[in-house]
């Protein structure tokens, strides 16, 4: 299974972004608090239901939104395709 696309929404420090990763290897780089560990943490979410840093979901979410939104496309074999998609809310600005 392969993650076609991204887009990341109010997780931690990613206000929002959009991706389409290459084909093998993708490489994250940048500066200490750039997201590089949110962006990492919004795959594991999208893929699991759950934070690998956290055991409360809505600490992720953004400090300035009420929700966190990430959902992706997946190549489930080379013919078919699959939306999928996580959302939480709950948080009090």
């Amino acid at each position: 299974m392969a993650l076609i696309s991204l887009n990341i929404k109010s997780v931690r420090n990613i206000c929002e972004v959009a991706i389409k990763p290459t084909n093998g290897i993708n490489l994250i780089i940048g500066k200490n608090g750039c997201g590089k560990s949110a962006f990492l943490e919004a795959i594991f979410l999208l893929g699991r239901g759950r934070s690998f840093r956290t055991p409360n979901i809505r600490d992720t979410i953004n400090y300035d939104s009420k929700e966190f939104v990430v959902s992706g496309e997946v190549n489930c074999d080379d013919k078919n395709f699959s939306q999928i998609g996580i959302k939480v809310g709950g948080k009090k600005i």
